[in-house]
């Protein structure tokens, strides 16, 4: 899932998305320091694991993911 960061939800529209989800990707060249922490809360309370990015690139971000998977599979 992709979220543009354009959020009338807020927190709330965040959760939803996040837990639908086995992994999250924090691009932080492209994220502010509240996103960041509502992002951090909501992946530590679901139990979700949380990774950064440094950059924009949505190719670094998949190759981080599945560098995580085969660690952890």
């Amino acid at each position: 899932m992709f979220h543009n960061g354009k959020s009338k939800g807020g927190k709330k529209e965040l959760k939803h998305i996040i837990q639908k989800s086995d992994c999250v990707v924090v691009l932080l060249g492209a994220v502010g320091h509240v996103s960041m922490n509502i992002v951090k809360d909501i992946c530590k309370k679901k139990g979700i694991s949380l990774l950064f990015h440094n950059g924009f690139g949505a190719s670094g971000a998949i190759q981080l993911c599945i560098d995580h998977f085969k660690q952890t599979a």
